[in-house]
């Protein structure tokens, strides 16, 4: 890879980082900011959604044990939110509420597309950093990443 590459690629990064940190902080914004229960479903869903499929690509990627744990127990928790919003929405109290999508909206697909292209000696961090805009787990995943 040529010098001119090399600060290519991490201009690139560096501009990935910012944007997933703004699509975190819009996020919880917009969650806070949820008032109807379609709206909510929707952020919801996505978010788990997003912590489960970075995860699994965690999983295929990393080599650190730690990482893996976290993304493990990242699955575990939003497999056991997503199932615990369908069963919600099976009652009779959520009649007429959007169904749960099935896909990431336009941030979240964009952050993890940001995740697949992490070079492999950044991914963990690139990882960890994604989960905490997402999630706001910024202490967990500096306490991982030390």
């Amino acid at each position: 890879m040529t010098e001119q590459n090399q600060q290519h690629s991490g201009l690139r990064n560096a501009v990935d980082k910012v944007k997933d940190a703004l699509g975190g902080m819009a996020g919880r914004v917009s969650a806070s900011m949820t008032t109807a229960a379609d709206s909510f479903v929707q952020n919801a869903a996505i978010g788990d959604l997003y912590e489960i499929a970075s995860a699994e690509l965690a999983l295929e990627r990393t080599a650190s044990p730690e990482v893996r744990a976290w993304a493990a127990q990242m699955i575990d928790d939003h497999m056991t939110s997503a199932h615990q919003l369908s069963a919600a929405l099976e009652t009779n109290e959520t009649r007429g509420v959007a169904p749960i999508p099935t896909e990431l909206d336009p941030r979240r697909r964009t952050m993890y597309e940001h995740l697949e292209r992490a070079p492999a000696d950044k991914f963990d961090a690139t990882y960890l950093s994604a989960t905490a805009s997402s999630r706001g787990n910024a202490q967990a995943a500096h306490h991982l990443s030390q």
